[in-house]
């Protein structure tokens, strides 16, 4: 989201006009449509074709059917991105994008302005959700495939159309964003986790990252021989002694009473590790013993602190655990052939002209139109 912003600010930003550099007549420029970038990355192909073709057609439906608002500097653009395997499929991703920001005076030359802006973005075969280790505690294995994900909040669902309840997830946003899913038959492309499911996934992970960190402290502090070990220490109370000679202290006591040998330091490091990971595992299985209708709810967890237990939505830093559903999708079908439309609208000031684009764009955003674009 950052690097699109980025890129999208240095387009925008290279947009000079020579006109009055005023405030009034800044707000009374005329709006006007100018094509952004439009990038590809690992689509190929007919599956490229496919995808440009969906995004033509939105284009040409968004700039009909949507003014380039007074005083707003209006830019299109799309790309197709390659296929995301934490994405919760392995469809061809890509979007469409309308970004509307203001203008500045610079040098008596009229800018748009990248700080302040409008950004709608249709997203096609994205969920809006990352599938990652970031769900669970452990150590990432790229073999596995069933990665969990998560969500903000329960979503609603109405009139056909999934409201992703969304909270700011950056400073940046001064007004809460607004986030649709279309779907099929308002089928979800996910489902909850159970309390029950993610503490026994937990588990193994737990025990697996404490396995890896033993066998990683015996890898990188071996047990050597005890005549090595011997010798070693011989030289070091030696030389002790020598500085003890030289007026440097005698240190001799204190290494002694920290001296440990290989056994001995592996064995106290492997303890320390075992105790580590033993909290998060106790609080687990002390949660496996709750009754089974508790069981069975949602996994909502914390996702600043290690695991200590469930919360509830709308608790600071709370989680919604999901998961994959494969069954939602079409797989007889090209892979950029749109079955999951993530729908995003975000602004980042509360001036007049933003507050009524991002208002226009609510009422004109047609979602029967878009849901035809499904499977098709």
């Amino acid at each position: 989201m950052k690097r699109l912003l980025t890129l999208v600010a240095i387009l925008v930003t290279a947009c000079v006009y020579t006109q009055n550099c005023e405030g009034v007549a800044l707000e009374n420029i005329p709006g006007k449509w100018t094509p952004g970038l439009k990038s590809s990355i690992g689509i190929s192909g007919a599956e490229l074709v496919k995808a440009r073709s969906v995004t033509d057609n939105l284009d040409n439906h968004f700039r009909t059917d949507y003014p380039a608002f007074k005083g707003l500097y209006a830019q299109y653009f799309s790309a197709f991105e390659d296929y995301n395997p934490y994405n919760g499929n392995d469809l061809a991703q890509y979007y469409y994008s309308l970004y509307f920001s203001g203008f500045y005076c610079h040098d008596n030359k009229v800018l748009a302005n990248p700080d302040r802006y409008v950004s709608f973005r249709i997203k096609l075969n994205e969920t809006g959700i990352t599938f990652t280790h970031d769900a669970l505690v452990g150590e990432w294995d790229e073999n596995e495939k069933d990665h969990f994900g998560w969500i903000d909040n329960f979503p609603d669902q109405k009139d056909g159309v999934i409201y992703m309840k969304a909270t700011p997830d950056s400073a940046q946003f001064t007004v809460k964003p607004e986030r649709w899913l279309l779907t099929y038959q308002d089928k979800l492309p996910y489902a909850y986790v159970t309390r029950f499911e993610y503490l026994q996934a937990l588990k193994s992970k737990l025990n697996k990252a404490a396995q890896k960190g033993i066998d990683d402290l015996k890898a990188m502090n071996p047990i050597r021989p005890k005549a090595e070990q011997d010798k070693e220490k011989e030289e070091a109370l030696k030389k002790f002694k020598e500085d003890a000679a030289n007026g440097l202290g005698d240190w001799t006591d204190r290494y002694l009473q920290n001296y440990r040998t290989d056994e001995q330091m592996q064995e106290e490091n492997i303890r320390a590790t075992t105790e580590m990971y033993n909290r998060p595992l106790q609080k687990v299985d002390d949660y496996l013993r709750r009754p089974d209708n508790e069981l069975r709810t949602a996994a909502v967890i914390s996702t600043i602190s290690e695991f200590n237990g469930f919360i509830n939505e709308g608790d600071i830093g709370a989680m919604i655990v999901v998961k994959g559903n494969p069954s939602y999708y079409d797989e007889n079908i090209g892979k950029a052939v749109p079955q999951i439309i993530y729908v995003t609208l975000d602004m980042n000031s509360k001036e007049e002209k933003y507050v009524s684009t991002y208002s226009n764009i609510i009422k004109r955003l047609d979602f029967e139109m878009l849901k035809n674009l499904l499977g098709k």
